[in-house]
């Protein structure tokens, strides 16, 4: 709606307000890089060993940084023209 590349004519979080921004491309590309830093990182942790309870934890938590790195790099970054 309104032309901005959301569902609902607004950005639901302030993440989504600047992708959808001018500077949203910047903004993708600084995110998904962070995201998939975070996620080596951790991946690089549980392959060194952790006990199964906090293994449980890096994992769920590993998950969430890929699943946010895909919804990031696919979201229409700079797709929002304000006042249209």
């Amino acid at each position: 709606m309104a032309g901005d590349g959301t569902a609902t004519g607004f950005g639901m979080t302030d993440l989504e307000e600047r992708l959808g921004g001018p500077q949203g491309r910047d903004v993708q590309e600084r995110t998904t890089a962070m995201l998939a830093d975070r996620a080596q990182r951790l991946r690089a942790l549980m392959d060194a060993g952790l006990p199964p309870n906090e293994f449980r934890k890096a994992s769920a938590a590993h998950a969430a940084l890929e699943a946010a790195f895909d919804i990031v790099s696919r979201f229409p970054a700079g797709s929002q023209t304000r006042g249209q």
